[in-house]
């Protein structure tokens, strides 16, 4: 039991706290029968409705866990849940130390009142670490590990497959334009809990931003959390039109989401060095899987000591 208790601090650990990962004191209450190894443990933090974990041994080694939470508010997250699964104690073949192996599920969930469905969870805990073997919440999956001794340190890899973009609205409290479309890539979150280096790649396709249509966008970023910087990106919109995206977003300041997005610099989509650049004024997808772009090419000095530019048309072809 006690090393269940040890798992399910560490799993508040990152729930309760900030990026930081500060420390404070949460009161707990509750009943546990240590002959029965069961019992039921409320957690509450800063005054909402408390977590309640209820456990019981089902054979040696085993559990059958449930954790419910109701609104339960930290930083962008609003959740309301019950999770159930098991637990299973391992003595290592060493004999020295345990650790948990879990799986814990939930059929249905409401993020900021907005149901999901298929939340579940594998991971093994042991020493201090806490192993993601998978997570999938939604078109999100994640994997990865997180260790809490001596300073927290987070290595993650958080896939989306799909997400639509309205769901930006559950996040965004000051929203003041629509979004339209799905979003796909990859996100890395690595580093110290004082230092963490985000790095990834989203595209989507056939979307709109506020009053923009795209065909596509495709946004490059990394950083320091919370400052994450945005370059060699592009968007292609509908009429064809192309042109690259830099930035600054602070994620720690999403309620403004708005005002950092008209701070962004946009740019034609310009390749080359010194005199021969090309410039690429539309891009326009096609039904074979591909794509025609039309380009002004400017090449070096012409024989008349004047530089030579012409437009062109590439076609591109992806197998």
């Amino acid at each position: 039991m006690k090393l269940l208790f040890s798992l399910f601090f560490s799993f508040l650990l990152i729930t309760t706290a900030d990026v930081s990962f500060a420390l404070q004191r949460i009161p707990i209450q509750g009943t546990v029968n240590f002959a029965d190894q069961a019992g039921i443990i409320k957690f509450t933090v800063d005054s909402q409705q408390p977590l309640v974990l209820e456990v019981a041994r089902v054979s040696e080694g085993n559990y059958d866990v449930q954790l419910a939470a109701t609104n339960w508010k930290r930083e962008l997250l609003d959740l309301s849940a019950v999770l159930n699964g098991s637990l299973k104690i391992l003595q290592s073949k060493e004999g020295v130390g345990t650790s948990i192996q879990g799986n814990i599920s939930s059929k249905y969930a409401l993020l900021k009142n907005h149901p999901f469905e298929n939340m579940s969870v594998d991971f093994t805990f042991h020493n201090g670490e806490l192993q993601i073997h998978s997570f999938i919440f939604s078109a999100l999956s994640a994997s990865g590990s997180v260790r809490f001794n001596p300073i927290t340190e987070v290595n993650m890899i958080i896939k989306i497959d799909g997400l639509p973009m309205q769901y930006l609205a559950l996040f965004v409290k000051n929203m003041e334009f629509s979004a339209y479309g799905k979003v796909s890539g990859e996100i890395r979150v690595q580093g110290f809990s004082n230092n963490l280096n985000i790095s990834g790649k989203l595209v989507s396709y056939n979307g709109s931003f506020g009053p923009h249509s795209y065909h596509m966008a495709q946004f490059k970023f990394k950083g320091i959390y919370p400052i994450i910087h945005i370059d060699d990106s592009h968007i292609d919109q509908r009429d064809g039109f192309s042109f690259k995206v830099k930035g600054n977003l602070d994620l720690s300041d999403l309620n403004n989401l708005s005002s950092q997005i008209r701070n962004f610099v946009s740019n034609p989509l310009i390749s080359g060095e010194k005199k021969d650049l090309e410039w690429t004024l539309k891009r326009l997808q096609t039904e074979q899987n591909g794509s025609i772009e039309f380009k002004y090419m400017k090449r070096g000095t012409s024989s008349g000591g004047e530089d030579a530019g012409f437009l062109g048309v590439q076609h591109r072809l992806k197998f």
